[in-house]
């Protein structure tokens, strides 16, 4: 006999949700409570209880991993969003944050083919970019980070984090013109980041423009920037300006 004819418009049956599925959803969502919370040890904990009901909970084991990630356990981190993957190969956000934990695991290959995957999924995934991105530029494949910030930034153009880090490739690739206005462009949108201040700094000095580079610096310091880098640089844009007693007051700070 053939299949019953199928009525235009009729929905398929749904699925009975057993009462065991019910439960397990119920303590999910405790867990996922807890971890918007940022009550880590909590939400660790029922993540785990719902992984020994469900082993192949897709949620469970992606959102644990990422708990793992949080709290500095990156190789457990990409293990349990690995196994997330196997269950369900199609959510981009798993493999945008298994990137996450290869980054700092320093697979970077892994890495990048992880992002590149999220990215495949989901074209439009700007998170994945910039990651990506940081990426490249590890492995000193500038032309491409440059690229992926630049589509970052087409995604995600208010993100100040983008234009400043798109400003060190840019520098690295000797273009420190383009390296300042990238930067000056994250303090139009983040005016106290002291990050942006001190490679705004890196890019005038090569510039030769000194005591532009100097003010830099010391808005960098301004804004609590207690890096050895920022007081060492200083004195040197302070030593090439013959203000040697300053120089050396910066280098000691450095040093300290």
């Amino acid at each position: 006999m053939g299949r019953p004819p199928q009525i235009p418009g009729r929905k398929p049956p749904l699925k009975k949700i057993s009462a065991q599925d019910l439960k397990i959803a119920k303590l999910f969502q405790q867990g996922l409570s807890a971890h918007q919370k940022g009550q880590l040890p909590q939400a660790k904990t029922v993540y785990e209880q719902v992984l020994a009901k469900q082993p192949e909970h897709f949620d469970a084991l992606h959102l644990l991993g990422v708990l793992c990630k949080q709290i500095g356990n990156m190789a457990l981190a990409e293990t349990l969003i690995a196994k997330a993957i196997a269950v369900n190969p199609n959510v981009a956000a798993a493999y945008s944050n298994r990137g996450n934990a290869l980054k700092e695991l320093k697979r970077l290959d892994e890495a990048l083919a992880s992002y590149n995957k999220a990215i495949a999924l989901k074209p439009d995934y700007a998170e994945a970019f910039y990651n990506r991105a940081m990426v490249l530029s590890e492995l000193q494949r500038l032309d491409e980070a440059l690229a992926s910030y630049d589509k970052t930034i087409a995604l995600k153009p208010d993100s100040a984090d983008a234009f400043n880090n798109r400003g060190v490739v840019l520098k690295d690739l000797q273009r420190a013109d383009d390296a300042l206005a990238s930067f000056d462009k994250a303090l139009t949108l983040k005016p106290d980041y002291a990050d942006a201040f001190y490679n705004r700094g890196n890019a005038l000095k090569d510039l030769q423009r000194l005591d532009e580079a100097l003010a830099s610096y010391d808005k960098a310091i301004e804004y609590k920037l207690d890096r050895a880098e920022a007081f060492n640089n200083r004195g040197a844009v302070l030593k090439d300006l013959q203000r040697l007693a300053e120089a050396l007051a910066s280098y000691d700070k450095a040093i300290a």
